[in-house]
């Protein structure tokens, strides 16, 4: 009797599929493509992408927190309506000038070490907030400290993100991080009010603290860990234009620039010591003027304009969500926890449909023809909020849907057209300019409230900020024509 030898039959077998593969280039190339999908460099990419997307996580979270429990903070720190904005209004006020003051500071020292004292700051006025009930003097203080360091934490990620990633990229990375921390406002929306349900408003504020202190922990992580990735920044070239700079001689005066400076002046034994820190700082001080300067000089007049588009475009949006718990109320009979659900779906397209933007404006080379689609969204969006009686859910989404195209193409925009050396103050100007609206609209708002007993006129000045945006659009898409063809926003 005959025996089939298995292991040779099974070997033979083997060979025959592996030739088979080779042989076969579609299957080669499907297996090439399974690696590409499952390989070390996607997975740092996720990694990078979640990292720097999560530093503007718990500010989001901690900013949301009074529309989420609008009601809750009227009835524990006995509040009007002009005191409610005022929280609103004391977040934004230091980004008057912090947000693009922060901006510099992060094009001169790089994000990574801006990130992690703002970072701090966050978790302290998170701290504060959960110790201020029921003293509202305490909770505006928190509310100014995290103003002060949550934005410029949201320049610091949109600079590392440009920073590591290719404008052939940056669109889908922008997207995901618009993404990731609006959903933070989704989850402060849904989570608090169950919380504050369940267990009471002073856990509510604990779980805020918590969320700020895990928030700097992945920060920490993220920094320690950088070093195993490389970014687009070639660092050869960035070292030599340091020695340069380090060698440099300033033109007017014919002196050493600072670094050698001090340097030489500790080498002469018979210079007054006073003498040489004043002069040591006096040039430090002209020093860091001209880099400032030189900065403002590098802004191209399309990011003034994108300011302008920011400035009333995002405020249509955040005047809606300061005002919206109470109108729903006012107008449908809402209470607290109905509101925050039906406005949370704002944020839930901002989280859903932020990424899809990204990959959207990637593939479509009109931007700003984009950004006009986003505000018609807004002001319809807004109209038929005031005008109709029906269930407003769809309204908020289409607000939602043009906030989130809004956002997305103007922060994944920047870097097209904005040099490299300033584009952290122009991310920093973004965050001025809409919290400068935050600054100027909650009070009107809420003072146009209270002098005509609703609403109504305060949505009639959100629906002209859309308008004035839009109007706004068509100036930047004229000079964007007078730009060079590789650096438009609307490609021909």
């Amino acid at each position: 009797m005959d025996y089939i030898d298995l292991d040779a039959s099974n070997n033979i077998l083997r060979k025959s599929l592996r030739n088979l593969q080779y042989e076969n280039p579609l299957a080669r190339k499907k297996s090439n493509r399974f690696k590409e999908f499952f390989s070390m460099k996607l997975l740092k990419t996720i990694f990078l992408v979640f990292m720097i997307s999560n530093l503007g996580y718990s500010s989001f979270f901690s900013y949301t927190s009074p529309e989420a429990l609008s009601h809750t903070f009227y009835n524990v720190y006995s509040l009007s309506s002009r005191q409610f904005s005022s929280l609103f209004t004391l977040y934004a006020v230091p980004n008057i000038v912090m947000v693009f003051l922060s901006g510099i500071v992060v094009d001169i020292l790089g994000p990574d070490r801006v990130s992690i004292v703002l970072s701090a700051f966050v978790v302290l006025s998170t701290l504060i907030g959960a110790l201020s009930p029921p003293n509202y003097g305490i909770m505006l203080f928190s509310r100014f400290l995290l103003g002060f360091a949550g934005e410029s934490l949201i320049a610091c990620s949109n600079t590392m993100m440009s920073k590591w990633f290719s404008s052939k990229t940056l669109s889908l990375g922008m997207g995901v991080l618009v993404g990731w921390i609006y959903s933070a406002n989704f989850i402060s929306l849904v989570a608090l009010p169950a919380i504050n349900k369940a267990y009471g408003f002073n856990v509510c504020l604990w779980v805020i603290f918590f969320v700020s202190v895990f928030g700097i922990v992945l920060n920490a992580v993220y920094l320690v860990l950088k070093k195993r990735f490389s970014d687009k920044i070639n660092q050869q070239l960035h070292l030599q234009q340091q020695q340069k700079y380090n060698n440099q001689y300033d033109e007017d005066s014919g002196i050493i620039l600072i670094t050698d400076l001090n340097n030489d002046l500790e080498s002469i034994g018979n210079i007054n010591s006073n003498y040489k820190g004043l002069h040591s700082f006096k040039l430090k001080f002209r020093e860091s003027t001209r880099k400032v300067v030189s900065i403002f000089k590098e802004i191209p007049i399309r990011m003034w304009i994108i300011v302008g588009i920011v400035f009333f475009g995002y405020t249509a949006l955040f005047g809606l969500a300061i005002i919206g718990p109470d109108f729903l109320n006012q107008k449908y009979g809402y209470n607290e926890q109905k509101a925050a659900l039906i406005l949370s779906s704002e944020h839930v397209c901002s989280a859903l449909f932020s990424p899809i933007c990204g990959v959207f404006i990637k593939k479509v080379s009109k931007r700003i023809a984009v950004l006009l689609l986003s505000l018609i969204l807004f002001g319809v969006g807004l109209t038929l909020l005031l005008v109709t009686n029906v269930f407003p859910l769809p309204w908020i989404i289409i607000c939602g849907i043009g906030y989130s195209i809004l956002n997305t193409t103007i922060i994944s925009s920047l870097p097209l057209f904005v040099p490299d050396s300033v584009i952290g103050t122009c991310y920093g100007f973004v965050g001025t300019a809409y919290n400068c609206g935050l600054v100027v609209f909650p009070v009107l708002l809420g003072a146009l409230k209270e002098s005509t007993g609703n609403y109504n006129l305060s949505v009639g000045v959100l629906i002209a900020n859309s308008f004035i945006a839009a109007l706004l659009v068509g100036l930047l898409k004229y000079f964007d024509l007078k730009s060079k063809p590789n650096e438009r926003l609307d490609k021909l």
